[in-house]
């Protein structure tokens, strides 16, 4: 690509730091396509993502004011402007593309917002990890919904740099300003890219430090928590893997059947929902997968379930009588299970 930025050249005094000007006038150029809607290649910006997402050329406070300001700067304006960008793809014919020049570019304006904040001789390291941790989780997040797992593996790496060492689990607000919610975020992510990565004993691992603080989540955190575990576990019943499954349906019915330790007033009835249906689908991927055992044990499990889902849900949910249905079969009473369900429609 052919930088033509002789009329933007940053100040004197980044030019003294080799790395960051070659940043900013990266940043810049990319800045000025974004807003002409030309091009953007994506192997420039996978290169000055890596040149960003190396900490030792930008140690804390190692920056001047100046240079500092600059990279912050322009890295808030790139993530806006891409994040626009990437909302207005949703059902573009190209959307798949345009959301991943949109992830990739939103990454680098990440990494640049963290190395000003942080590079500034008066940066409030705590303050600045605290926002730069949530705004890398949303980021995540997002990476991994759209398979860009290298983006996301970045965003992770640097989280892990600006979470404290040693976070307090039984508090409801760290001291430097992050949360157990960023905590158990952050753990979460990681269940879900170890799964994407065929790695589930790191999972599994991270399931263990994730629980560590889930009982201080919100209701959304964990509903999240719910739904990665219920796709790992459907994950092995497409591979007909059902004994491999259960612990992960289990730890996804476990989770969406523990209570919040805070009321939170702002839910909506449309997050209520979204909480009910995913405790539904890992109850039912749990039933399933104890029918098809049709051990003794697994069909009294299968049993409990159906009979607190029905005082939960209702026994006319459609969910519910398909758990039911499901029970009825592997006890060997198919015509009993028909005869019920006809019997609770109609009641």
């Amino acid at each position: 690509m052919d930088f033509k930025i002789s009329a933007k050249r940053p100040p004197s005094s980044i030019v003294a730091n080799k790395a960051a000007a070659a940043l900013l006038h990266f940043a810049i150029e990319l800045e000025s396509l974004a807003s002409t809607d030309k091009g953007i290649s994506l192997s420039d910006l996978e290169h000055y993502s890596l040149r960003a997402n190396e900490p030792n050329k930008f140690p804390a406070r190692s920056l001047e004011q100046d240079t500092a300001h600059q990279l912050e700067s322009i890295g808030r304006r790139i993530w806006n402007i891409f994040l626009r960008k990437q909302n207005a793809a949703m059902g573009a014919n190209n959307q798949i593309c345009q959301t991943q020049i949109c992830l990739r570019a939103r990454l680098f304006g990440y990494l640049l917002l963290g190395i000003g904040l942080l590079g500034r001789p008066d940066a409030n390291a705590a303050q600045s990890a605290a926002y730069l941790i949530r705004l890398g989780l949303a980021l995540c997040k997002a990476c991994i919904n759209n398979a860009e797992l290298e983006c996301a593996r970045i965003a992770l790496q640097r989280i892990t740099d600006y979470l404290p060492c040693s976070p307090c689990s039984t508090a409801p607000a760290e001291s430097d300003g992050s949360s157990p919610a960023d905590y158990a975020s952050y753990y979460i992510l990681r269940i879900a890219l170890s799964w994407k990565d065929d790695r589930l004993d790191l999972a599994e691992h991270m399931y263990t430090k994730a629980t560590q603080h889930t009982p201080f989540v919100d209701a959304g955190t964990r509903t999240t928590l719910v739904q990665i575990l219920t796709h790992i576990g459907e994950s092995f019943v497409s591979k007909t893997n059902i004994a491999a499954a259960i612990p992960w349906l289990r730890r996804a019915a476990a989770e969406a059947s523990a209570a919040c330790s805070f009321r939170d007033t702002t839910v909506v009835d449309a997050e209520l929902r979204t909480r009910e249906q995913a405790k539904l689908v890992a109850l039912g991927g749990l039933v399933r997968c104890l029918t098809r055992l049709n051990s003794r044990e697994s069909l009294v499990e299968a049993n409990r379930i159906v009979a607190e889902a029905q005082v939960e849900f209702g026994k006319r949910r459609v969910e519910v009588l398909e758990m039911l249905v499901m029970l009825q079969t592997a006890k060997g009473e198919a015509d009993g299970a028909l005869t019920d369900l006809l019997e609770i429609l109609l009641s």
